[in-house]
């Protein structure tokens, strides 16, 4: 039993593949948000206009990319907020197909460890009927700090 269990993780992280603090182009970015446009709830084209949104990102956003099998399945956007310190995630998503395998915890140990040493929290908003992504994000250690309408504010002390 314990062989088994020891095999599936090793083959669940030998196909991962992390990026860290990568930057794209905004052709990149595009083609990034329109290959996860309906992984989550609300299609993110109905949230923000992608072109104007994908030159933002491309501008000041880092990225987090987690590849599975040589095939993009999930990644994180985030700005770098050194007049105070914080790490502010804009985006995470991971592919429907990749879900509950620990991408989303993989890659955000990946930002964890890459941002820790100036850093001191992590902050991202999360829509209040979001449950799913409520659970994920108390289980990777962000709280709530703050209500903003029909969203959450959370931050992780790093």
């Amino acid at each position: 039993m314990v062989k088994s269990c020891i095999e599936i993780m090793s083959k669940l992280y030998f196909f991962m593949n992390i990026q860290v603090e990568k930057r794209l182009s905004p052709k990149e970015v595009l083609d990034l948000l329109a290959n996860f446009d309906d992984s989550s709830d609300k299609p993110l084209h109905e949230q923000v206009n992608l072109k104007e949104y994908s030159e933002k990102l491309s501008s000041y956003a880092f990225f987090i990319l987690a590849y599975e099998d040589s095939v993009l399945k999930g990644f994180i956007a985030y700005y770098l907020n050194d007049k105070n310190k914080f790490v502010y995630i804009t985006q995470i998503v991971v592919h429907q197909s990749a879900r509950h395998k620990g991408l989303g915890h993989t890659m955000m140990t990946a930002l964890v460890e890459n941002t820790n040493d100036f850093y001191e929290c992590i902050r991202l908003e999360v829509l209040t009927q979001n449950s799913n992504a409520k659970k994920f994000y108390i289980r990777e250690g962000f709280y709530k700090i703050e209500d903003r309408d029909s969203r959450i504010l959370l931050q992780k002390d790093l």
